[in-house]
C-alpha cells in the first residue's frame, strides 16, 4: 500500500463530512466546514500530483478556491 492509498479514505470522510456542514443551518456549521474542506484540497492535490492525474489536480485547486471564497463569504 502506498501513501496515497492509505490517504484517500480519510481524505474522503473528510470530503463528505464537509458537505455535510457546509449545508448546515448556522454560520458556525458552514465555517468549519469550509475549513475542513480547506484543508483536505491541497492533499487531494498532492494525491493527484503523485499519481499523476492531472483531472483530480485541476479539480482539487479549483475547488480549494470556492472553498476558500465559501470560508471567506461566511464570515
Amino acid at each position: 500500500m502506498t501513501l496515497v492509498d492509505i490517504l484517500q479514505y480519510p481524505l474522503t470522510a473528510m470530503t463528505l463530512t464537509s458537505t455535510w456542514l457546509i449545508s448546515g443551518p448556522t454560520r458556525a456549521h458552514r465555517g468549519v466546514g469550509f475549513a475542513v474542506a480547506g484543508l483536505s484540497q491541497p492533499l487531494w492535490f498532492i494525491c493527484g500530483w503523485v499519481t499523476h492525474q492531472w483531472a483530480l489536480w485541476g479539480l482539487a485547486v479549483v475547488f480549494m478556491f470556492m472553498h476558500l471564497r465559501g470560508f471567506r463569504n461566511n464570515l
